[in-house]
């Protein structure tokens, strides 16, 4: 007879220090993943950047700093002041009375500030229209649609980026479309003619390269990223000795790590703040653009600290503490109670009740990997979608508890 200490399996050193090290490295690559993934986010999807800073166009904030700087120029431009002078010059000279002239000379000053006044509240109702918005939205989509096909080659745009650093203008559309006019207009000589056109080299730079090189990492890092982590983190879980108090370890520091990377953030944007303000824009402009620029990194660093913390949780009510394991028996008891009385009135499930008893941790570990797995899919992660994948466990497991039927003579 073999007594409990000899019936437990001895710790394995190797699966403890492997699992140690793939828990480590996908818990310093998730806060890394999160941010590659929103950066990835914006740099490939040109609705989801549109989306992002579209809104900025109806910041009041925003809109007073582009009204002040059209009208600064404009005013860098045109001598406002020398163009209201001569006007009162020219009517001075003009032979009117010294009474004239004195009241002229005293309206030249306010003249100057009624001319600004009128270009600032010109300005003002430009950027408050709603022309204003649609030509804001248009020219972030346009912008993002220009810059990403030149920085993945995209054929079949005429600007292309080499890897060197070579900005060039392909001429062949432009040539095309000459030919095309001309015989049009009886050149038709032009149509048995095949111009070899060279490409312009407009800007030639080793940052241009350097760029490309740093979108293309950060596109393939922000897709695959998480999906590293993800499976680093399951895969030192399944790898360790005990199971469950390794997740909850797990979960706990994953939490953690996201709390400490939501402060990061915040004081990221104090600090982008004042890097901005004053020199480049006012402070409230600087504000507005850093919290619509992150609200979404933002949104899912804290929803990912909420399931860690939930994860960790549950993870603990299935330990052996006090608390919990009193926990587990009254819900067993109830649920033992329950089962009876459909027993009692035809809801015997069976042998089918049987196997998913057997199976239960199977089913519910699989549906909880099933639903993170979800998550990374959808992303970005919300709050929403923790809240469903919450609710579906609990309703899953639940529901496996008035089907499941024990085996005669088993503990519940």
């Amino acid at each position: 007879m073999t007594t409990p200490t000899e019936a437990r399996p001895r710790p394995s050193r190797i699966r403890a220090a492997l699992a140690f090290v793939m828990i480590a490295s996908g818990l310093i690559l998730a806060p890394v993943a999160t941010i590659g993934s929103w950066a990835h986010s914006h740099l490939v999807d040109t609705e989801r950047f549109v989306s992002t800073f579209a809104p900025l166009a109806d910041e009041v904030a925003v809109q007073d700093y582009v009204a002040d700087q059209i009208v600064a120029q404009v005013e860098s431009q045109v001598d406002v002041p020398g163009l209201v002078g001569g006007l009162f010059t020219r009517a001075s000279t003009d032979g009117a009375p010294p009474a004239l002239q004195s009241a002229l000379d005293a309206l030249q000053g306010p003249a100057v500030a009624g001319v600004r006044s009128l270009m600032s509240s010109t300005a003002e109702r430009l950027v408050r229209s709603p022309e204003f918005s649609k030509l804001w939205e248009s020219s972030l989509r346009l912008s993002h649609l220009h810059v990403t096909a030149v920085l993945d080659a995209d054929p079949d745009h005429a600007v292309q980026l080499s890897d060197g650093g070579d900005l060039t203008l392909h001429l062949e559309p432009f040539v095309e479309s000459l030919k095309s006019i001309l015989i049009d207009r009886g050149l038709t000589f032009l149509d048995r003619v095949n111009v070899q056109v060279q490409p312009v080299v407009l800007v030639q730079s080793v940052d241009l390269g350097t760029a490309r090189l740093v979108y293309r990492d950060a596109v393939v890092a922000g897709y695959w990223l998480p999906w590293v982590s993800l499976g680093l983190l399951a895969a030192g879980v399944l790898v360790a000795n005990r199971r469950r108090r390794a997740l909850s370890i797990t979960a706990a520091i994953f939490a953690v790590l996201f709390v400490a990377l939501a402060i990061t953030i915040h004081w990221a944007g104090l600090a982008f703040a004042d890097a901005i303000s004053p020199t480049y824009a006012p402070a409230a402009v600087a504000d507005i653009v850093f919290v619509q620029l992150t609200v979404l990194v933002s949104t899912t660093v804290r929803v990912l600290a909420v399931l860690g913390a939930l994860v960790a949780v549950s993870a603990w009510f299935h330990g052996p503490s006090r608390f919990a394991t009193a926990f587990r028996t009254v819900v067993g008891s109830g649920f033992a109670r329950v089962r009876a009385a459909l027993d009692q009135n035809g809801g015997d499930t069976g042998a089918f009740g049987r196997v998913v008893d057997r199976f239960r941790s199977a089913i519910v570990g699989g549906a909880t990997a099933f639903g993170l797995v979800l998550l990374v899919l959808l992303r970005p992660v919300t709050m929403n979608s923790i809240g469903w994948l919450f609710v579906s466990l609990v309703c899953l497991s639940v529901a496996l508890e008035l089907v499941r039927r024990p085996s005669a003579g088993e503990v519940e």
